[in-house]
């Protein structure tokens, strides 16, 4: 079986292989299921887990005390711990800091506090890896939301984007004058307006948003490393972008440079693109995933090259969820108790269920 398995490997991986990666998705991109879930959270479980954010990698999380915690690859630094050491379960970002809300890209994580205060570590072009949070950059610019999967990249409360070319350089702002509501990026960039209305950019400072074609509103907006998804307010799924591996879950493996809907007739209260796969949860809180499936990121009970799946599967194991994020090679979700799963690669710990292998299904993550 194991002669199967796709030549790129979800084991340790050199800095090299993480940077051409860089580049979604937290609660900017599913804001009102993470914001109804957060305040349960609060009310009833002060230690619960309210967001979890993967990238390639690593995966990190905030406590509803605004704790952070990051496990999996560190090294460049990215969990916050004060060495390179990678964690097979959640380690505590050091420095005692409390954030609202958390972004990492797989190589550099940062922090956004109540006081829209910017905290970074991990990789950056100044200091090269750090493993201690350094108050970011950011030429006087006070940030509302980060990009959850592009930390260089972020939305003031009056909706102006504002991005870097890394998270020590001062953000400039997006050109072509637009107000977003919520931004999303693996490597390019894309914003929702207030109105619906998606535009996306490749992730540089002087690069103009472009209307996605199709003319299409959406409620959320999510993307991988070569595609996106958005959500209608009907809760239909439309995904564009490359689809080698049936991430765009139509049916097919057929790249499209505009929208096309998900097959299946599901309807989706959020969405969460990867890198090389999507899912999806219902209102209910069942997850579907579809896309590639090397290590088991798809929740199905298969990995290995050949189980790729070009249209939505149910995530097995009965567990609801009210989120999901999800890495390269890996999956995660938290549940309205506060509970955080995670599936798929465990090369470097990004489960954060201690040192096993892959895990087929949802594998529940140990709670620090």
């Amino acid at each position: 079986m194991a002669t199967n398995r796709i030549t790129r490997s979800p084991r340790k991986q050199s800095l090299a292989s993480v940077l051409p990666r860089f580049g979604v998705i937290m609660c900017a991109a599913v804001a009102v299921a993470c914001s109804k879930s957060a305040t349960s959270l609060q009310q009833s479980q002060p230690r619960a887990w309210v967001r979890l954010v993967a990238a390639v990698y690593s995966t990190c999380g905030l406590r509803s005390d605004g704790s952070a915690y990051c496990w999996g690859m560190n090294n460049t630094g990215q969990l916050g711990t004060g060495d390179n050491l990678d964690a097979s379960t959640p380690k505590p970002v050091v420095g005692g800091l409390s954030f609202a809300g958390i972004a990492t890209d797989g190589a550099s994580t940062c922090g956004l506090t109540t006081g829209g205060v910017k905290y970074c570590w991990g990789w950056n072009q100044t200091f090269g890896g750090n493993s201690t949070p350094r108050a970011a950059v950011t030429g006087g610019v006070t940030f509302a939301s980060l990009a959850s999967t592009a930390p260089n990249c972020g939305l003031t409360s009056s909706g102006v984007a504002y991005c870097s070319r890394g998270t020590d350089s001062t953000p400039v702002a997006v050109p072509g004058g637009l107000t977003f509501a919520s931004l999303t990026g693996r490597g390019r960039i894309c914003g929702l307006t207030g109105s619906g209305v998606a535009y996306c950019w490749d992730d540089a400072p002087s690069a103009a948003p472009v209307a996605v074609a199709g003319g299409l509103t959406f409620t959320m907006l999510t993307a991988g490393s070569g595609h996106t998804c958005g959500l209608t307010s009907a809760g239909a799924a439309y995904c564009w972008g490359n689809n080698a591996y049936g991430q765009l879950g139509h049916g097919d493996t057929l790249s499209t440079t505009a929208p096309v809907p998900v097959t299946g007739g599901l309807t989706f209260a959020s969405l969460a693109a990867s890198d090389y796969h999507t899912c999806g949860l219902t209102s209910a809180g069942a997850a579907y995933c579809w896309g590639s499936n090397w290590s088991g990121e798809l929740g199905d009970g298969e990995e290995y090259s050949g189980t790729e799946r070009s249209a939505p599967v149910a995530v097995l194991g009965g567990v609801a969820f009210v989120s999901l994020t999800g890495g390269q090679m890996h999956t995660c979700g938290v549940t309205a108790a506060g509970a955080a799963y995670c599936w798929g690669s465990n090369g470097n710990g990004q489960l954060g269920v201690g040192p096993s292998g892959d895990h087929l299904t949802p594998a529940l993550v140990v709670n620090p």
